[in-house]
């Protein structure tokens, strides 16, 4: 009688045990969401405003899903990293949103993104002066990297990501000299 109540509760065990690794072995052949930054087809920087203290330039830069399911991107939170240890004369500030729904009040709306599939982050960038003009302060302006945060949801777990793009001088000069249709 107790190596029959043995019996049972081990292959009960067993059954248990084959039912886990045949859904592991399913969700792996599934896949999940797989989220990347391709910062390699990052557009040009372009001025939208430019005042006396204030420049407004705005660039894109795909994200693609390169997984195995569709992802959704809960947050995506775009963040300057120029400290004012390394440059003192500007603040930056640097905000997102989706390429095909901008909007201006700075929240993010989720975006469902099939595999294989690409979406364009549109990142806009605000350059106060500290002192002076803001013309005469980016002359000399190192490269800004923008950190892209982003949170991911599939099928899996959530997660938090991160890729960092750059908005080199260079390309911060050429915008503001275009704007201004090639004066300075």
């Amino acid at each position: 009688m107790i190596y029959t109540i043995l019996e049972t509760i081990a292959a009960s065990l067993f059954l248990i045990c084959l039912g886990f690794i045949a859904y592991w072995i399913f969700r792996w052949v599934q896949g999940d969401c797989e989220f990347r930054v391709v910062m390699r087809r990052q557009s040009r920087a372009v001025a939208e405003s430019l005042s006396h203290t204030q420049a407004v330039l705005s660039f894109t830069v795909p994200v693609i899903n390169e997984g195995k399911q569709k992802g959704i991107l809960m947050d995506v939170i775009a963040r300057a990293c120029l400290p004012a240890e390394q440059y003192d004369a500007l603040q930056v500030y640097a905000q997102v949103t989706d390429q095909r729904h901008p909007r201006t009040d700075g929240y993010w709306k989720a975006v469902t993104v099939h595999k294989g599939r690409m979406i364009g982050l549109r990142i806009v960038v605000t350059l106060k002066s500290v002192t002076g003009d803001v013309i005469r302060n980016c002359e000399r302006i190192p490269d800004v990297p923008i950190d892209i945060i982003y949170q991911a949801m599939g099928r899996g777990e959530w997660y938090y990501a991160k890729d960092r793009v750059y908005l080199t001088g260079a390309d911060i000069r050429n915008a503001l000299h275009e704007y201004r249709g090639g004066r300075w």
